[in-house]
């Protein structure tokens, strides 16, 4: 199979919710291998209450990229994962950025399942009505793989 990468995006994340998402899916930084802000901050501090939520109130039009060593949340590992957080005004989108060929122990009709299983569990927690998976970028619609519940149009093949 050729390798590809896979985002998984959540459109339109409440900054009162983007702190806990962040967190939780870095094991409270414990993942991070390396991030990278695009506006002046202070350093992020895993242990600090609202310490990513002020970067979000505080600044308009950045990026914050985190780069972990894995993702596990809901019975899924994703290995070598980048979370990609935009932030334009008073949008913020999360993007959630790995490699077809890291995922080694799936078979790939059962991982379009489990990415759906995952997303939906995600958006259900922390109030994100939009997000949608595919092959990148998954804002085209062409390599979508599911958009919410719905399945395709483009299907993986082994």
């Amino acid at each position: 199979m050729t390798d590809h990468f896979i985002e998984i995006v959540f459109k339109d994340v409440s900054v009162e919710k983007i702190e806990s998402l962040i967190k939780d899916l870095s094991l409270n930084g414990q993942r991070v291998v390396s991030y990278n802000i695009t506006c002046n901050s202070v350093k992020i501090s895993w242990d600090t209450d609202k310490s990513i939520e002020r970067i979000f109130t505080d600044n308009n039009n950045f990026g914050l990229f985190l780069n972990l060593d894995e993702l596990k949340k809901d019975g899924i590992c994703l290995p070598n994962c980048g979370i990609a957080v935009y932030k334009n005004e008073n949008e913020i989108n999360v993007e959630l950025n790995f490699r077809l060929s890291d995922l080694k122990n799936f078979k790939t009709d059962n991982l379009v399942k489990k990415l759906m299983k995952l997303s939906k569990s995600i958006a259900a927690q922390y109030h994100i009505n939009d997000y949608f998976c595919g092959l990148e970028p998954a804002q085209d619609i062409e390599t979508r793989l599911f958009s919410k519940e719905q399945t395709g149009p483009l299907f993986l093949k082994e």
